[in-house]
């Protein structure tokens, strides 16, 4: 039986090197260089989850294309606000770092190769709530404000989302603070959202981010 392609990286070299000396003992499993093949199932072992992680995480899905790479992450916690952003990077399977072994590990990563994925009850209760809102909101806009975003107001939501403020977005893009601050308020404004955080949510909702 060939064993599952799966990419291991870690926010530490000391739990990289241990994670995967504890695998290449799976017989399941066929440990590849991460950078070798975009796509696949990626482990990928953390503490706490941040704004970096999550910066990452985008770059490597970006990297396989969008889709075709899977993340079984195993981390410390995640809040609420995270949830949705790492689904879209491709997040399939979450397990608590504290109380899990290499063998759930190694189990959650064959669910993934048979097309599973496995998260927490409370982040698939987060999920529906979500999208729950984002029905709810979207029926109560008037039909013009239903279009999707410019390109240049995905590409400030973008970096937003990536924790840069209004200096940073503008030196990124070439623009300056109050072309920026423009952007958002039309965004904000045309789409009736409460703030940029507001703003950010509703884009990774509707799959623009």
């Amino acid at each position: 039986m060939t064993g599952i392609d799966v990419m291991v990286r870690a926010t530490d070299r000391l739990t990289h090197e241990g994670a995967v000396a504890k695998l290449s003992a799976y017989a399941q499993l066929n440990l590849v260089r991460p950078g070798s093949a975009g796509s696949g199932t990626l482990l990928l072992l953390a503490g706490q989850v941040d704004d970096r992680l999550l910066s990452s995480m985008r770059t490597w899905h970006k990297t396989a294309g969008g889709g075709e790479l899977s993340i079984v992450l195993v981390a410390d916690g995640m809040r609420e606000h995270q949830i949705l952003r790492a689904v879209n990077f491709g997040l399939v399977s979450l397990l608590p770092r504290h109380e899990t072994s290499f063998d759930a590990i190694v189990d959650a990563i064959v669910a993934v190769g048979t097309g599973h994925a496995r998260l927490p009850e409370i982040i698939l209760r987060c999920l529906l709530d979500q999208i729950r809102g984002l029905h709810q909101h979207v029926s109560t806009l008037p039909a013009t404000t239903n279009a999707a975003l410019t390109t240049r107001e995905i590409d400030v939501l973008r970096l937003l989302s990536d924790g840069l403020d209004t200096n940073e977005i503008g030196m990124k893009l070439n623009y300056s603070d109050r072309t920026v601050k423009n952007i958002v308020h039309g965004i904000t404004s045309r789409l009736r959202l409460r703030n940029r955080t507001h703003a950010v949510a509703y884009a990774l909702r509707a799959g623009l981010l």
